[in-house]
């Protein structure tokens, strides 16, 4: 489930539409910052499904670390899908989906950071229905390898990690799990999915 978003659909679908090429737009924003650390302002005035986002990044090091909207109230009424990186990692591109109203004026920030150093857990092997899951580079911070590898295990395997309050991002197969000072980190190897949020 590769940073699968739900969206629901109210009202009857409109009988003639617009072609989808029509509908949707690229979204180029700047990430003002350093080389350790920059944040991208997304304004979401005027935003439809489909449309991509695209960050101009300030170096090729930088990853996802957080996503925050504007205003609390924005939470329930957007969501990205397709992450990626394209240009040698110096741009991030994601899909927007809008799944609710959106105010005017209303924004996204994107927090990118060169990830911290995590200590190195090999791999993960394990059995999903009959089929085996081998997870490439597993890494921790702020948890034991075995804690790390655990919550790797669940996150693939569609349960969730462990407790709430983590943060997924999930980018060309490469996934970053954070709550707080704690982070698991892994490559999906010969996994074809990854976890949703578990709250």
């Amino acid at each position: 489930m590769r940073m699968r978003t739900l969206v629901v659909v109210a009202g009857a679908v409109a009988a003639v539409a617009l072609p989808a090429a029509a509908q949707a737009a690229d979204r180029t924003v700047p990430c003002p910052g350093g080389a350790n650390r920059c944040v991208a302002t997304v304004p979401l005035d005027g935003a439809r499904t489909g449309d991509r986002i695209v960050v101009q990044l300030t170096d090729t090091d930088l990853q996802i670390e957080s996503i925050a909207p504007s205003e609390p109230s924005l939470a329930g009424s957007y969501g990205f899908s397709g992450f990626s990186m394209r240009l040698g990692g110096s741009e991030f591109v994601a899909d927007l989906v809008v799944t609710g109203p959106i105010p005017e004026g209303a924004s996204v920030a994107m927090t990118f950071a060169v990830p911290p150093r995590m200590r190195s857990c090999g791999a993960e092997r394990f059995t999903i229905d009959g089929a085996r899951i081998r997870l490439r580079g597993v890494q921790a911070r702020g948890l034991t390898c075995r804690a790390a590898k655990r919550i790797a295990r669940q996150c693939v395997s569609g349960t969730g990690p462990s407790g709430r309050g983590w943060t997924i991002f999930d980018v060309d197969g490469d996934v970053t799990l954070r709550r707080g000072g704690r982070r698991v980190a892994f490559t999906l190897g010969n996994a074809r999915q990854s976890c949703a949020p578990s709250g």
